[in-house]
């Protein structure tokens, strides 16, 4: 497999990603929606559907093919060829990138004071990620579609950017994070689509994460101290003065020069 900006091997939690793990669970739950084993209401579908139908477009095709997710990637691409339009009405009004956020900042804000136990810390920040990404991708399918909304665009983005710059929130979720990176065909390193877009985020998410660990001097950081102690460490590392430049670069970067929708 082709190194690129989506796998970083110095990352203590690369050994552990598997690839194939996150595209199984995509696979298992978007099953579940198509064939309506989750009982969602009309408008949850329609922004899952979408969600999953870009995420699926970014995939390997020899990780699709493992997996066996050809019938499911056909039966979406037939809901959105049909339905799209109405999905993505649909599917806006799901939208919330407010809640997101405060949501995230409040997880940021307990884990760096309060004791959490690992396992709940890594599945909130895990669960926190995967929403930013899917509602990435709804966002991606919507303009696919042709739908453009430069408000939901701007309200996106502060996530984005909160995202990016707070890398220690998220470093619970490295595994996962990395995981999902590595199933990204590596010609959408540096596309200029809505699709390529979405994994802008990754690659410099990844890009905090190794900074972390570079400037914490361990080799595997892992669960060595308590969390609010892990937390304040992490967060001395990314407020240095190098830390903060590398904020600097990263408000600059493109993540805040793609095109408003």
């Amino acid at each position: 497999m082709k190194n690129t900006t989506f796998i970083r091997p110095s990352l203590a939690a690369a050994a552990k990603a598997n690839p194939m793990a996150e595209v199984e669970w995509l696979l298992d739950v978007a099953s579940g929606i198509l064939e309506g084993q989750l009982d969602d209401e009309p408008d949850q579908r329609a922004y899952s559907l979408l969600g999953y139908w870009v995420a699926f477009k970014r995939f390997r095709p020899e990780l699709l093919a493992n997996a066996k997710a050809g019938g499911v990637v056909r039966q979406l691409n037939r809901e959105v060829k049909t339905h799209g339009k109405e999905l993505a009405r649909l599917a806006f009004g799901v939208m919330n990138p407010e809640a997101w956020l405060r949501s995230a900042k409040k997880f940021d804000k307990r884990t760096g004071e309060d004791f959490v136990p690992a396992e709940e810390a890594v599945a909130k920040a895990a669960d926190l990620w995967w929403d930013l990404d899917e509602a990435s991708c709804v966002q991606a399918a919507r303009e696919l579609l042709g739908i453009k909304n430069r408000s939901l665009q701007r309200r996106l983005q502060k996530c984005l950017n909160w995202a990016i710059v707070n890398p220690s929130a998220f470093y619970f979720a490295a595994v996962s994070i990395q995981a999902m990176a590595k199933c990204f065909k590596p010609e959408l390193e540096e596309e200029d689509s809505p699709i390529g877009y979405t994994c802008l985020k990754y690659q410099l998410q990844l890009a905090g994460m190794c900074e972390i660990e570079e400037k914490s001097r361990f080799e595997n950081l892992g669960w060595h101290f308590s969390l609010p102690d892990l937390r304040a460490f992490l967060k001395r590392c990314w407020n240095s003065p190098a830390g903060r430049r590398r904020a600097r670069q990263l408000r600059r970067a493109r993540i805040q020069q793609a095109p408003a929708t």
